[in-house]
C-alpha cells in the first residue's frame, strides 16, 4: 500500500461519506471509542483484503507474488475473492442475496490504508454485486485511524480482530486450518502477541491455542515430507486432513514425550499410513485408530518398521523427485506409488490382525483366570461368597446350586480333554 493513501484523507475531502451510524466497539481500546469513530460508505476500489488474516494467510501460495495495493491493480483482490468463494460458496451466495434484498446490515472494520480486517465475505459479496449489476457499491465500515505498517498498532488491531471474529462477539465459523495458521502467524511470525495473550483475546484456553500451534508445525512437517511449500496450508484444507494430523500429533506426543530419531521416524511412518488411507479411501478415523493400536502399540512394532523400511524409502525418494503444488499433484504421485502402498498395507493389516489375535487370546485367558478365581473364592467360603449363609437358602435352591456346579465339573472335564488334544 502506498504510504500517502489514507481513507481518512478521503473523508476530509468528501470522497467518503459517513452513514450516520456510530459503532459500539466489542472491547476497550486506548484512544478509540464510539465518540471518535464513525461508520462510512467506502468505494470498493479503495479497499483490499487483509493478508495477515489467518483464513487468507493459509492460502498464501496462491497470491504470494500478487500486488496487495489498491494503487497497483486488483490482481491480489481478485485471487483472494476466488479463494473466499471456493471456501464456502453457499454462505457467500446467501450473504450476497441478503445484501441485495436488505442492504448491508452489519458494518465492517477497515484500517486507514484500506485493509479490511473484518467483513471479508460482505466485501466479497459487494464486489461481485458491483460487477453483476454494473452499479456502484459501497462497503459500510468503521475506519480505524491506524495502519498495519506501524508495528506498534498491530497488537491493538489483532485484539480487535480476535474480539470481532473469535472472542467477545458472535464467533465466526473459522476453518480449523485457518484458525491454527492465525495463531502461528500472530504469535510466531509477526510476534504481535504472546501465546497466553492470544488465548485470552480469542476466548480460548492456552492449551487449545498451544495445540493449534503444534498442529501447524506438523502440517509443515507433512508438507516438507511430500516436497510441497511448507506454507501451502491450502493443500491441507483441500485434502481435509487437519483433524487427522491433529490426532497423529496427539498420539505421537503421548508415545514420545521427548522428540528424537524414534519419534521422527514414527512420524514418517504415520504420514505413510495417511498417504495410503487417502489413496484407498474408507473410514479415516478407524484406519488411524487401528494403525496406532494395532501397530505402533504392538510388541512387534520394530518388526513392522523393518519390514516396511524399504518401501517407505522408495516413497520418500519419489516425493523428493516431484514438486507438489496442489492436491491433484499429490494424488498423482500417490497413484504412481500404488504397488508400494499395497505392500505396506498388507504388512500393516497382517500386524494389526496378529495384534488382535494376541489381544483376543490374552482376553480369553484372563476370562478363564477370573472363572478360576470365582471357584476358588467359593471353595474358600465353604460354597458361598460374601456374607451369604446357608440358612438363607431352602433345600430346592441348594439342589439347584449343586446341579449347576456338577454341570460345571462335567464341562470342565470335557474342555480339559479338548485342550490335551491340542497339545
Amino acid at each position: 500500500m502506498i504510504d500517502e493513501f489514507s481513507l481518512l484523507d478521503k473523508v476530509n475531502t468528501g470522497d467518503i461519506k459517513p452513514t450516520g451510524a456510530k459503532p459500539k466497539l466489542p472491547l476497550k481500546l486506548d484512544g478509540l471509542d464510539s465518540e471518535n469513530l464513525n461508520v462510512y460508505r467506502i468505494p470498493l476500489d479503495m479497499l483490499y483484503y487483509n493478508d495477515a488474516n489467518g483464513r487468507i494467510r493459509s492460502a498464501r501460495a496462491h497470491f504470494e507474488n500478487a500486488a496487495r495495493s489498491v494503487d497497483d491493480g486488483d490482481e491480489y483482490n481478485a485471487i483472494v475473492e476466488r479463494l473466499i468463494e471456493d471456501s464456502d460458496s453457499a454462505k457467500l451466495k446467501k450473504t450476497k442475496k441478503d445484501i441485495q434484498e436488505k442492504g448491508q446490515l452489519i458494518f465492517g472494520y477497515v484500517l486507514d490504508d484500506g485493509r479490511v480486517i473484518d467483513g471479508n465475505r460482505r466485501f466479497t459479496a459487494l464486489r461481485q454485486l458491483q460487477r453483476e449489476t454494473d452499479q456502484q457499491q459501497y462497503f459500510e465500515a468503521v475506519i480505524l485511524p491506524v495502519t498495519f505498517n506501524d508495528k506498534a498498532n498491530r497488537e491493538l488491531i489483532k485484539r480487535l480482530e480476535l474480539a470481532l471474529q473469535m472472542g467477545i462477539e458472535n464467533k465466526v465459523d473459522y476453518d480449523a486450518v485457518d484458525a491454527a495458521v492465525d495463531v502461528w502467524q500472530t504469535v510466531k511470525i509477526d510476534q504481535i502477541m504472546l501465546l497466553g495473550d492470544y488465548a485470552k483475546n480469542a476466548g480460548k484456553t492456552v492449551k487449545a491455542v498451544e495445540s493449534s500451534l503444534n498442529v501447524v508445525y506438523l502440517m509443515q512437517d507433512f508438507l516438507n515430507h511430500i516436497n510441497a511449500d511448507e506454507q501451502n496450508f491450502q493443500l491441507i484444507k483441500d485434502l481435509k486432513i487437519y483433524r487427522l494430523l491433529e490426532e497423529i500429533g496427539e498420539k505421537l506426543k503421548k508415545r514420545y514425550p521427548k522428540s528424537g530419531p524414534d519419534m521422527e521416524y514414527s512420524k514418517q511412518l504415520a504420514f505413510t499410513q495417511l498417504h495410503s488411507m487417502i489413496l484407498t479411501g474408507g473410514d479415516r478415523v478407524r484406519y488411524m485408530r487401528d494403525y496406532f493400536e494395532g501397530v505402533v502399540d504392538a510388541e512387534t512394532y520394530n518388526d513392522f518398521k523393518e519390514e516396511v523400511d524399504e518401501y517407505v524409502e522408495e516413497l520418500q525418494d519419489t516425493f523428493d523427485d516431484k514438486q507438489v503444488t496442489s492436491a491433484a499433484d499429490y494424488r498423482t504421485t500417490l497413484e504412481e506409488l500404488t504397488p508400494q502402498f499395497r505392500k505396506i498395507q498388507k504388512i500393516k493389516n497382517d500386524t494389526v490382525n496378529s495384534t488382535k489375535r494376541s489381544k483376543d487370546a490374552e482376553k480369553f485367558i484372563e476370562s478363564l483366570r477370573q472363572i478360576n478365581k470365582a471357584l476358588a473364592d467359593l471353595n474358600a467360603g465353604h460354597g458361598l461368597t460374601g456374607k451369604l449363609r446357608w440358612n438363607q437358602f431352602d433345600s430346592t435352591e441348594i439342589l439347584a446350586i449343586r446341579d449347576y456346579m456338577s454341570q460345571i465339573v462335567k464341562d470342565a472335564e470335557a474342555l480339559v480333554n479338548i485342550y490335551n488334544d491340542e497339545l
